[in-house]
């Protein structure tokens, strides 16, 4: 439910500042060490991703950050384009830096491909791009960034439609990996447990 009222707070304050969310935070972890934050998210990156080994792009344990890049699954946008259903995958980077008592993260560098069942993929597109798209004022700022012909308020609903819900989803899909990075970082893992 938490998680509900978080992407619903994320999704308003994205609308009311004509600005996609950052997803970048401060957390607070009381007591915990900035070996034991860096060791915890050494480990996330690992149970979270097929090969943290091809994730992990910069390892530096003496400053105690990490930064990897990683990807989604496949996942149902709801878009209903051409009679067929539409599936999104994104790709983006976690950068995690450890203090003691406190870790900072950071996902950016987001974007979403699709495809329509059937088809073979589009082209990745960033996270603003997909923003834009999705919401009237956005796509009618991007369109005189292009020189394109400013097009009437009715239009632009009309064509931001089908992509909000893609919006939405792909903020939701990263809202995951920020709740599972945030709940691993909260706990001691199995190499802080001495006793086995």
């Amino acid at each position: 439910m938490k998680q509900i009222f978080t992407i619903i707070a994320v999704f308003a304050m994205s609308i009311a500042t004509a600005q996609p969310p950052k997803f970048q935070e401060v957390v607070e972890v009381p007591n915990a060490s900035a070996d034991a934050l860096y060791a915890r998210a050494k480990e996330w990156f690992a149970e979270t991703f097929v090969s943290a080994q091809h994730v992990i792009q910069l390892d530096d344990a003496q400053n105690y950050k990490l930064i990897g890049k990683g990807n989604t699954g496949e996942y149902l946008t709801n878009i209903y384009m051409m009679l067929k259903y539409c599936y999104g995958q994104s790709k983006f980077t976690v950068k995690v830096e450890c203090k003691d008592g406190r870790y900072r993260y950071s996902i950016y560098d987001i974007e979403e491909k699709w495809k329509t069942a059937g088809d073979s993929w589009s082209g990745y597109q960033s996270f603003q791009t997909v923003y834009e798209i999705s919401h009237p004022d956005g796509m009618a700022k991007a369109r005189e960034r292009e020189g394109l012909k400013p097009l009437k308020p009715e239009k632009l609903e009309k064509r931001c439609k089908h992509h909000i819900k893609r919006y939405e989803i792909l903020v939701a899909e990263i809202e995951k990996i920020r709740s599972s990075l945030k709940d691993y970082m909260s706990k001691t893992t199995s190499s802080e447990e001495d006793d086995w």
